[in-house]
C-alpha cells in the first residue's frame, strides 16, 4: 500500500478498501496501455503511483454513496487531492489529481456550468496525465463491479471536454477500431473472375434504387451502370480513390482504375431515395426500388464484364469523420506511428486498396450498403480517370424479383413503368409504396424523474 494512502486513510474502512480497489483497476489499465504503446515511452512507475493516488482527496467530500462523509462537493475531490499532494511537495501527482476530474475542465466549462472550482484550466497535458484520465473512465467507484468496454469509454470521451482526444485519438480508439475495421481479405467465388472481400455475405436479396427516368432508360437499354469513384459527390467516399499512392510501398500495380456499383440490403432506405432524386423534377423526382437476386445479379455482371474481375464487399461504417480524414497520416501529433495507418498501408496490396474504397461514414450505417467493383485486366491498368462510367449489358429478367415505386408517382408514370417492364418480358407489376423510413407512432416522454 502506498504510504500516502496509509497517511490519509489510516483505518481499514469501506472507503479505504473502495479507494484501493478502484485505484488498482485504474493502475492496471494504465499499465496495459503502456505495454500496448511502447513507442510512447511512458513512465510506468509514475503511472502506477499516479493511478493509486489520483482520487486521494475523496475522503474530504460529501458523497455518502461511496462512504465519503466530508463537507466539500464531490466535484472538488481532484482539487482537494492536488492540495494534499502539494503539501507533500509532489507537484507531478497534484497535476494528475486536479486534471482527471470531468476528463479535463477549462475555464469556459467552469464559468458556463457555474462549477464550484477555482477559475483555471484543468486539462491533462502530459501523456501520463492523459492516460490516467482515460484509464479512469473505464471504472466507477459507485459501481465497482462494472467495467466499460473500449467502445463505451471512447464514446464517453467524445461527449466530454477531452481536448487532447483529437490530437492523440489513435491511442484511445485503436484498441476498439482495430477489432472492427481491418483490411479485408480477398476470397474467390467458384465463378471465374468473381471474388468477395471479408466474410462472405449470405443475404439472398439486394435492392437497387434509381430515379424513374434512369430506371426506364436502364430497363429499355438493358444495362446497369458502373461508375468510377471519383464521380461520387461525397468527399469522404472518393477520398482514397483520388489519393496519390506514390509514397506507399507496394502500391504500384495495386491501385488500378475501378468501376463501382452500389446496392443495399435495406428494403426501406430513406437516404438512398433522397440522394438519387435530389434536385430533380418530373419523372426524375420519382424513385424506383428494384429487388434483385444477389447470386443471379453477380453472375449477370461477371458474364457481361469481359476483361474485368468482379469484387464484392460490404461497406465498413466503423470510422468517424475524424479517423477517415486522418487515416492517410502515418504519424500522430506526438510523432509515433499509428496502428490504424499500418493496418491499411503496411504490406499494401489490392485488398488494402479495395478495403479503403469500402469505408463510409458512420452516419450512413443504416443503408447496409454492398459494393461491387470491376477491376480491369493489365491492358487497361493505366486508364484511371478515363472510364468515368460504363453501362454493362444485362438481361434484367435474370435477376429482377420485384419492383416498387414511390407513392407520389402519377397513374401515367405507373403505366409507363409497367409497359417498359412488359416490353422487356418482365412480368412484374410495379407497386406504389412509401419506401422511406417507416412511420412510427408518436412517442411518449417519461416524466417520472
Amino acid at each position: 500500500m502506498h504510504p500516502l494512502i496509509l497517511k490519509y486513510y489510516p483505518d481499514d474502512t469501506p472507503l479505504r478498501r473502495l479507494l484501493i480497489h478502484h485505484s488498482e483497476q485504474v493502475a492496471q489499465k494504465a499499465l496495459e496501455i503502456a505495454d500496448k504503446h511502447p513507442e510512447l515511452q511512458l513512465n510506468r512507475d509514475f503511472l502506477r503511483e499516479a493511478a493509486m493516488l489520483h482520487d486521494i482527496g475523496i475522503f474530504l467530500t460529501d458523497a455518502p454513496g461511496i462512504y465519503c462523509h466530508g463537507n466539500q462537493p464531490y466535484l472538488l475531490h481532484g482539487k482537494l487531492g492536488a492540495d494534499l499532494m502539494r503539501k507533500e511537495h509532489r507537484e507531478d501527482l497534484a497535476r494528475v489529481c486536479e486534471r482527471h476530474t470531468g476528463t479535463g475542465l477549462t475555464k469556459e466549462n467552469i464559468k458556463a456550468q457555474n462549477l464550484p472550482l477555482p477559475l483555471a484550466d484543468y486539462v491533462p497535458e502530459t501523456l501520463e496525465e492523459q492516460v490516467i484520465c482515460y484509464a479512469d473512465k473505464f471504472f466507477s467507484k459507485s459501481h465497482p463491479e462494472r467495467v466499460r468496454t473500449v467502445q463505451q469509454t471512447v464514446e464517453s470521451l467524445k461527449n466530454s471536454n477531452f481536448e487532447f482526444l483529437e490530437k492523440n485519438l489513435y491511442i484511445y480508439t485503436n484498441e476498439f477500431l482495430l477489432q472492427m475495421i481491418q483490411k479485408k481479405t480477398i476470397s474467390k467465388y467458384t465463378q471465374k473472375n468473381c471474388f468477395y472481400m471479408g466474410e462472405r455475405n449470405t443475404n439472398r436479396f439486394l435492392y437497387k434504387y434509381m430515379d424513374l427516368e434512369s430506371a426506364i432508360i436502364s430497363l429499355t437499354k438493358g444495362t446497369i451502370r458502373f461508375v468510377e469513384p471519383y464521380t461520387w459527390p461525397d468527399k469522404f467516399e472518393g477520398r482514397f480513390y483520388n489519393a496519390s499512392y506514390v509514397q506507399v510501398e507496394g502500391a504500384s500495380g495495386n491501385t488500378p482504375p475501378v468501376l463501382a456499383c452500389c446496392l443495399t440490403h435495406a428494403p426501406v432506405n430513406e437516404a438512398s431515395w433522397k440522394v438519387y432524386s435530389s434536385g430533380k423534377t418530373g419523372i426524375g423526382s420519382r424513385c424506383v426500388q428494384f429487388k434483385i437476386n444477389k447470386k443471379a445479379f453477380r453472375e449477370a455482371i461477371a458474364k457481361s464484364a469481359k476483361g474485368f474481375a468482379l469484387y464484392e464487399g460490404l461497406v465498413n461504417y466503423e470510422l468517424d469523420d475524424y479517423n477517415i480524414l486522418h487515416l492517410h497520416e502515418r504519424y500522430s501529433s506526438v510523432g509515433t506511428e499509428k496502428e490504424l495507418f499500418l493496418e491499411f498501408f503496411k504490406d499494401f496490396d489490392l485488398a488494402s486498396y479495395l478495403s479503403l474504397l469500402l469505408i463510409k461514414r458512420q452516419a450512413f450505417r443504416h443503408e447496409q450498403e454492398l459494393r461491387y467493383f470491376l477491376v480491369p485486366g493489365e491492358n487497361e491498368m493505366d486508364l484511371k480517370g478515363d472510364f468515368g462510367a460504363k453501362d454493362l449489358s444485362v438481361c434484367w429478367t435474370d435477376f429482377l424479383e420485384d419492383v416498387k415505386i414511390s407513392e407520389d408517382c402519377t397513374d401515367t408514370e405507373l403505366v409507363v413503368l409497367t409497359n417498359v417492364l412488359r416490353l422487356q418480358n418482365i412480368m412484374i407489376e410495379p407497386k406504389r409504396q412509401y419506401i422511406y423510413a417507416a412511420d412510427e407512432d408518436p412517442i411518449t416522454i417519461d416524466s417520472n424523474l
